[in-house]
């Protein structure tokens, strides 16, 4: 069986014309007009080195804190957890277990040097981003091997009344959450969570703790960093996986990485945000992407964004460049009104009723009258449920 998709125009005739920029001038292609937009701050680690004494004194001072034992992470969900080994791992829970705990000072479980620690810390910041009292930043102390004796994470402001700073982004996330949780696909939740966000809020490079979810959700001010934590954080408590990406797009710079059905695409919230909203940067694959933003640190080994099915169609619906720029009528594509078909049943109905009428094995064609209707077309032949409703 082969599952095609026509674009067919139901509507009045659709000749869409390029009005001219009012100020005479050639209108800006869409990263021209929000390159700058970063504000992504890098990981920052300190690291200072000790004496032998100095070292078994802190050895001695302080404890591991939490461990994190027991605690497991999903790779589909966590997937920098997953690029670290496994004594990369066992510092991952320990040190999420104490951010958690909001316990700063402790030994390291794992013997480990400068740079592994900051790809360990790097991996628990990018996968958490419900950990919105957490900066960006920590401390380590080395001994002369160059094996590291102390850890000191860094809090923001929030820990000083923090159950109800948690009361507040608990709050402000479900005002979204409870509009996406009714949506028939993914794909309608990524959209409706994408749009609130822009809604909600404004790109303010001074905005305080601006790295965190807290900030877009709560304050609703923020540069990328925030636009890309809050994004995440919404769409994983809605089940879906989303990546917090980190790289260059003119400056540092933070966006998403989205799972569809099995499929990857970059989505930058933040370059979206202008006026009027647009999805210029919305489910969009590397190729695209890469024009304007370059992936670095972990971030390199995220999944490869080459998904098709979601790709571009926003902004095609607005109406630049896409969605009905070539659809036909109904009857140049050779259908009535009568055929468009209003629900998953009448859909089954007439799969059967063309391939029993043309002897079994057959192409043939539907028209449905809704996207929605559409999708759950696409969806029975993803789970094989087309098969108890026709075949």
């Amino acid at each position: 069986e082969v599952l095609g998709l026509n674009a067919v125009h139901t509507g009045q005739g659709n000749d869409r014309r390029e009005e001219p920029a009012s100020d005479g001038q050639e209108q800006k292609k869409p990263a021209e007009a929000v390159v700058g937009r970063g504000g992504y701050m890098p990981i920052q680690g300190e690291s200072e080195q000790v004496d032998d004494k100095e070292a078994e004194r802190l050895r001695e001072q302080y404890t591991y804190g939490e461990t994190g034992e027991g605690l497991d992470f999903d790779p589909e969900f966590y997937p920098y957890y997953a690029m670290l080994d496994n004594a990369g791992q066992a510092l991952y829970r320990q040190i999420y277990a104490n951010a958690n705990a909001v316990n700063a000072v402790f030994n390291p479980v794992q013997q480990v040097s400068q740079g592994q620690l900051r790809n360990v810390f790097m991996a628990v910041f990018n996968d958490h981003p419900e950990l919105f009292w957490l900066n960006s930043a920590y401390r380590g102390k080395f001994d002369r091997s160059g094996s590291c004796v102390e850890i000191v994470l860094e809090f923001n402001e929030l820990i000083d009344n923090l159950d109800a700073a948690k009361g507040r982004f608990g709050e402000e996330a479900e005002k979204i959450l409870s509009g996406a949780r009714n949506l028939s696909t993914d794909y309608e939740v990524e959209v409706y969570v994408h749009n609130a966000l822009l809604d909600k809020i404004s790109y303010d490079l001074r905005a305080p703790l601006n790295q965190s979810a807290y900030s877009g959700l709560v304050n609703g001010k923020t540069v990328c960093a925030g636009y890309a934590r809050s994004f995440q954080y919404l769409m994983m408590q809605l089940g879906i996986p989303c990546y917090y990406c980190t790289g260059y797009a003119g400056e540092a710079h933070a966006w998403n990485i989205v799972q569809l059905d099995g499929e990857y695409y970059n989505t930058d919230a933040t370059w979206d945000d202008t006026d009027p909203n647009t999805y210029d940067f919305f489910n969009k694959t590397d190729a695209e992407f890469n024009q304007n933003h370059r992936r670095e640190d972990l971030s390199v080994n995220l999944p490869a964004c080459n998904g098709a099915w979601y790709a571009n169609r926003e902004k095609s619906r607005e109406g630049d460049n896409g969605y009905f720029s070539n659809a036909k009528t109904l009857q140049q594509a050779g259908f009535s009104e009568d055929s468009v078909l209003l629900a998953l049943k009448d859909y089954y109905d007439d799969c059967y009723r063309q391939i029993m009428a043309k002897g079994g094995s057959c192409t043939f064609q539907n028209v449905v009258d809704s996207e929605k209707l559409w999708l759950q077309c696409y969806d029975a032949y993803n789970s094989d449920a087309y098969s108890a409703g026709y075949m």
